[in-house]
């Protein structure tokens, strides 16, 4: 899987809008829907607009563990941001 149309339609499977499949295509490229089911947190990161909630709640239906090192870093960031 690599091509934007391919992406988007993954992601849009976990709650993502197109125009936000599009900035993570932008972000991570051909990887992208790698990327995310590997890291959901990834979401979180500058430009790509998902909050915590929404990040966490997609690793969730991925059956990423509540202690997972991504979460916790991703949850810090968020803290200090906010």
């Amino acid at each position: 899987m690599g091509g934007i149309r391919e992406i988007m339609l993954e992601l849009g499977g976990y709650g993502i809008t197109p125009e936000e499949a599009v900035r993570v295509w932008r972000a991570y490229g051909a990887q992208a829907a790698d990327r995310v089911r590997e890291d959901p947190y990834c979401l979180c990161g500058e430009g790509l607009s998902v909050d915590f909630a929404r990040a966490d709640r997609i690793a969730a239906s991925l059956n990423h563990p509540a202690d997972d090192a991504c979460r916790l870093r991703a949850g810090l960031v968020h803290v200090l941001r906010h």
